[in-house]
């Protein structure tokens, strides 16, 4: 997997630890079969895009989305020097609610990128700023599309990390997302406008939440819940799945669920 040695974010933890977000690695493994049709929404690098593409194999689809130029670069790369591209097709495009033109701001400093600080929302993006270093945002412009606008098919499965576009994201492919067996999406509660109203479209579309703890352990909840959990913790990952699909997972693995332990911290 190529990375851009310039990179303060991702990169790193990459080369030392050879995993990305270990939990929600855990929960992918469990979920995804071979010739399932997913989508990575935020892909980065292709950390995620890759794992997809090698358990869904060839009778899969794996659609990738990265609108930033850098990374899609590294994105489309690394799917062809992976033998991947018969299965999985980058978009260079963001998804939202509106199909349009935005300005898209990323983090840099004189340290390196932060190419994982991409955000439609200028506000969300300079959060990210590092302490260290002088840091600039750097805007560039972005083709937004609806993911319901895009004819993709079946979908059973989706990731969506998209610094805070999340909602916009479901109400643009709420017809496309609401046919998946199971997502799985961050939620910073200080970047969705709305509170709870995602997680109860969700609920609303047949989707039961929890939450992704240490080790991959699910906790479910309702939709005040899984959001108060969120803001005590400051982020947490939403895992959202139909219920026969549930009991499937149940009968593969046994039961991985339980209820919120508030005190405990999920890992980035």
């Amino acid at each position: 997997m190529l990375l851009d040695g310039r990179d303060r974010a991702t990169a790193p933890v990459l080369v030392a630890d050879g995993l990305w977000e270990p939990d929600v690695t855990k929960v992918v493994l469990r979920c995804v079969r071979r010739g399932m049709r997913v989508v990575d929404i935020g892909a980065n690098f292709g950390y995620f895009t890759l794992l997809l593409c090698r358990l869904v194999g060839a009778e899969g689809k794996v659609y990738a989305f990265e609108p930033q130029t850098h990374l899609h670069s590294f994105l489309e790369y690394n799917i062809q020097c992976n033998g991947y591209g018969g299965i999985a097709r980058a978009y260079r495009v963001a998804l939202g609610a509106d199909s349009g033109m935005r300005q898209l701001a990323r983090v840099e400093s004189g340290l390196g990128t932060y190419g994982g600080s991409g955000s439609l929302d200028e506000m969300t993006a300079g959060e990210l700023v590092p302490s260290a270093g002088e840091a600039v945002l750097v805007q560039e412009t972005v083709r937004v599309a609806r993911l319901d606008d895009l004819s993709l098919g079946r979908i059973d499965f989706a990731k969506i990390d998209a610094e805070g576009s999340e909602h916009d994201i479901w109400r643009g492919g709420r017809a496309t997302l609401s046919q998946a067996q199971c997502l799985v999406m961050e939620d910073v509660p200080r970047w969705l406008a709305g509170g709870t109203v995602l997680l109860e479209d969700l609920v609303a579309s047949g989707f039961r939440l929890s939450t992704i703890e240490v080790g991959g352990w699910l906790a479910a909840g309702p939709p005040r819940e899984i959001h108060a959990v969120a803001e005590a913790r400051g982020f947490t990952y939403v895992f959202a799945a139909k219920p026969a699909f549930m009991k499937r997972l149940a009968l593969r693995f046994g039961s991985r669920t339980g209820r919120h332990a508030m005190g405990q911290e999920n890992h980035r």
